[in-house]
């Protein structure tokens, strides 16, 4: 028979695989941006209590659902 821990490692590797597989971020992009939109960028985080790349990702998702609408 198995041991508890040999129960626990496999939810854990499961919960690793659908974790790695969910949040998979393959690409680093930089830009370059001035003082102003730097400080809006870091207000907006303020605020969302959130990342400056989650702040970046919900504005491409935006201007991308607003150009492709039909």
């Amino acid at each position: 028979s198995r041991g508890l821990g040999d129960v626990y490692k496999r939810q854990v590797e499961e919960k690793k695989t659908w974790k790695t597989y969910r949040n998979q971020k393959e690409f680093v992009v930089r830009a370059r941006m001035d003082v102003r939109s730097v400080y809006k960028l870091d207000i907006c985080c303020r605020i969302l209590q959130t990342s400056r790349s989650d702040i970046l990702r919900k504005g491409i998702d935006r201007l991308y659902e607003e150009l492709t609408e039909e």
